[in-house]
């Protein structure tokens, strides 16, 4: 039985859409989020697909997605054999986690590929000239260090967010 969506319900889902789409997240991830995070009990699918008018594949599909970001949880209700889900309230905790995941992914790569950008660079004809090769070695050995900052920064931004909710 599908939900039904109040006016100003409404009004906040589209708010929701809007904004992660102005951050270039889904749309519809956002509904489906926004859908769970105010409505008071948990949702089943046909539940989500139903009230946000899409397929439940499409809607299962994002639920996936956004169990996989720690931002929705399954719940079991009793005398149903359907799965029902919740949104986590923390808003927070689930930015920091998606930032983490995401920049340390970036980060990650673009170290592999300067990795693989020096070892070609010193694999390369012993021609070129010395002060310019020194200067590119020290550019290049700069922007490696900046980023192994930022990615012991980016290890230690849960640990920050928890201190700062202990310290409200």
């Amino acid at each position: 039985m599908a939900s039904s969506i109040s006016p100003v319900e409404k009004r906040f889902l589209a708010l929701a859409t809007e904004l992660a789409e102005s951050l270039s997240l889904s749309g519809t991830l956002a509904q489906i989020y926004a859908l769970l995070y105010i409505k008071p009990a948990p949702l089943s699918l046909d539940d989500i697909a139903g009230s946000l008018g899409m397929s439940k594949g499409n809607a299962s599909v994002n639920l996936r997605i956004l169990d996989s970001w720690g931002a929705v949880r399954k719940t079991f209700e009793l005398g149903s054999r359907r799965d029902h889900y919740e949104a986590v309230r923390d808003l927070g905790a689930i930015a920091v986690r998606r930032i983490q995941e995401g920049f340390s992914r970036r980060l990650g790569l673009a170290q592999e590929r300067i990795g693989a950008l020096m070892a070609q660079f010193d694999a390369g004809d012993a021609g070129r000239d010395a002060a310019q090769a020194r200067f590119f070695r020290e550019r290049v050995e700069g922007i490696q260090k900046e980023m192994a900052a930022a990615q012991r920064l980016l290890e230690r931004l849960q640990d920050l967010y928890k201190l700062r909710k202990i310290l409200r």
